[in-house]
């Protein structure tokens, strides 16, 4: 016996319908007629499978029609538990500093002035050694502050450290930072290919105009040096991997996306765009049609060859936010232990610190709170279409609210719009691999 997914969304778009499982990730456009058609065809599946086997069978292959003995619900949260309790990979954060050589308006950290100490240094170290005997690979990943500041005293040497002793181990190793790419240069490069340090989150402003009103260094412009920063990794490093954050507010969208043809076309493919919302500037008011200029936005730069989501839905979501995955820390500057880097450093988001063994010693009760059940054990979110592609609310912001939150109702693209844009952009990238391949001798 068979039976229908819980998991199955139809979109209307004009003369087409998009049919899309979120947990298998199939979407199939039909037009009116075939949408009626199989639409009746829906509600008796034994006919159905008898009368059109192999349209049957296509439907059945993508996840829209499953066994009668299956539980999606419990295959999904089995699912996301398995991400969160049995992956190994471990990721660390560390924050060489939280000084920094820009000071933007809106970010909330404050800046103190000091470096990691030597004692900091070895005690991470220590730390890593004692990971790498329990892990199946090392995600490093710098923050701060600008932890570019000290790239040569601390974020080289512990990324040479950590490689090869994940390489001596057999180990997975990826090396990330998030950086304004202020301090790049040809020399660093060179010593960031040794260390494989391939994936970068990196911030403009919007364009030129905007961007040197906002993230300046120590009161000079700065979009110039940043935009030729990005080409030069581009053109150097191979499988470099850049995030270009896009932050704006209820203006930045009005200045046009021009400056992303300063990024030649043969690299954009190199480069996501991530445009995020200044969240001091949110104003519901404005919202609608702000929307409507991001999702154009994220047309152009589509256009233009870069990379874009429309959604922040992943296939197969296990959690929200690193946050959420229990082999992940954050180690600050004087060596005490977060879990998140969007929270700030206050004594209340201290969750333990390393000792002069490298043993992280973590606050028992406060990881049990965060860890005792998924923030999508909740009504709420289990009798929702999108659960499989969504990890519900990061814990951070989820224990703050009384009752359960929905994520999906704060993103800026709908997510019903998102599903036809990605069903036609996959299908347009289609049919140019396809007209590539025919070309081909």
């Amino acid at each position: 016996m068979k039976k229908q997914s819980e998991y199955n969304i139809v979109v209307e778009n004009g003369e087409k319908s998009i049919y899309f499982n979120s947990y298998s990730g199939a979407s199939v456009g039909l037009n009116k007629k075939e949408h009626q058609a199989v639409k009746e065809e829906f509600k008796n599946l034994e006919n159905f499978e008898t009368e059109y086997p192999n349209i049957f069978q296509k439907f059945y292959d993508f996840g829209f029609i499953i066994d009668e003995e299956r539980n999606e619900k419990e295959e999904i949260l089995f699912h996301k538990k398995q991400g969160v309790f049995l992956d190994r990979e471990y990721r660390l954060f560390i924050n060489p500093t939280l000084d920094c050589n820009f000071n933007c308006w809106y970010c909330y950290e404050e800046h103190p002035k000091g470096k990691m100490t030597n004692e900091v240094f070895e005690k991470i170290k220590k730390h890593i050694e004692l990971k790498s005997k329990e892990i199946s690979g090392l995600h490093l990943s710098w923050f701060g502050g600008e932890p570019l500041m000290y790239f040569d005293e601390i974020v080289y040497p512990m990324s040479l450290f950590a490689k090869n002793l994940m390489q001596e181990k057999h180990l997975s190793f990826i090396n990330s930072i998030t950086t304004n790419a202020y301090y790049i240069n040809q020399k660093m490069i060179e010593r960031i290919k040794e260390i494989d340090l391939r994936y970068f989150q990196i911030t403009l402003d919007g364009n030129k105009e905007k961007h040197d009103k906002v993230r300046k260094h120590y009161g000079q412009p700065t979009f110039d040096i940043i935009c030729n920063n990005i080409i030069e990794l581009c053109n150097t490093l191979e499988n470099v991997h850049i995030t270009l954050r896009i932050n704006y507010d209820e203006q930045t969208l009005n200045y046009g996306l021009d400056f992303l043809k300063n990024f030649p076309e043969e690299i954009r493919y190199k480069i996501n765009i991530d445009f995020q919302r200044v969240w001091q500037t949110y104003s519901q008011e404005q919202e609608k049609q702000l929307n409507k200029q991001l999702l154009l936005a994220k047309e152009n730069a589509i256009t233009l060859g870069f990379q874009v989501q429309f959604w922040r839905f992943f296939l197969h979501e296990q959690y929200a936010c690193y946050v959420d995955h229990y082999q992940h820390l954050e180690v600050n500057y004087d060596g005490k232990i977060y879990r998140c880097t969007a929270k700030g450093y206050k004594p209340e988001y201290e969750v333990g610190s390393l000792d002069e063994n490298g043993v992280a010693h973590i606050i028992f009760d406060r990881d049990a709170k965060q860890f005792c059940k998924l923030t999508v054990e909740n009504d709420l979110c289990l009798n929702c279409k999108y659960l499989p592609m969504c990890g519900g609310a990061c814990w951070q912001n989820y224990k703050t609210f009384d009752k359960p939150i929905c994520i999906h109702e704060r993103f800026e693209i709908p997510f019903e719009t998102a599903i036809i844009k990605n069903y036609e952009y996959k299908n347009k990238f289609y049919e140019i691999s396809k007209k590539l391949q025919n070309t081909v001798p």
